[in-house]
């Protein structure tokens, strides 16, 4: 009987020694299973995520496209352009500056006329100055001044007046010291569907800088 119960019990001992703590070497191999697992979902979470920045970007250009499509202005290629910029001094400043491509169009805010006139009051004088203080800081830009006017009356005289209004532009930016060589004009006609000031106007697009 002493005999079994001694065997009982050495058989016993046995079985909590197998049932005990894993070997260092398998709780290493957990760890780095765990730690590939936990690379795996990393990495694929930075894949989405440039995914959606690529698909973000892709609806962007699509959106421009879109507005350039419908803003009713060609190039002189007859492809869309982007609409124009808003201008403001120091935007104005920075893209010649930088290194964008030439061809981006600032509309000039302040620079409205009343029906049939291209007289130019003290607000457009002020921003035209603004204009020419740039300019004057990048003597190898160049620039096209593009009058337009709105629909009401006969195209032709709207178009005569539309180049009107950008001479005048042209000749205030002379005024303030801006070169009369870095300057083109083109007469766009009638812009908008209604008689408004808004389409009174006068945009600036940069040709070459």
């Amino acid at each position: 009987m002493a005999e079994r119960e001694s065997s009982e019990h050495n058989t016993s001992y046995g079985q909590g020694l197998g049932s005990g703590t894993a070997p260092p070497e398998r709780e290493r191999r957990r760890g780095l299973i765990g730690w590939l697992l936990g690379a795996a979902l990393l990495i694929g979470l930075l894949v989405l995520l440039v995914r959606g920045c690529d698909t973000a970007d892709n609806r962007m250009t699509a959106a421009d496209a879109g507005a350039a499509a419908t803003s009713g202005r060609v190039s002189d290629e007859g492809d869309p352009m982007v609409p124009a910029f808003g201008y403001r001094s120091a935007d104005f400043d920075s893209y010649l500056a930088g290194a964008e491509p030439a061809g981006r169009a600032f509309a000039l805010d302040r620079v409205t006329f009343a029906s049939g006139s291209s007289e130019l009051d003290d607000a457009a004088r002020t921003e035209i100055a603004e204009l020419a203080g740039v300019l004057q800081r990048y003597p190898r830009a160049q620039i096209e001044i593009a009058g337009y006017a709105d629909p009401e009356g006969e195209e032709a005289a709207n178009r005569t007046l539309s180049r009107q209004r950008a001479e005048a532009v042209r000749a205030a930016l002379a005024e303030a010291g801006a070169a009369a060589g870095a300057v083109t004009l083109a007469a766009e006609g009638e812009t908008g569907a209604a008689a408004t000031r808004a389409n009174r106007k006068v945009e600036v697009r940069v040709t070459s800088r």
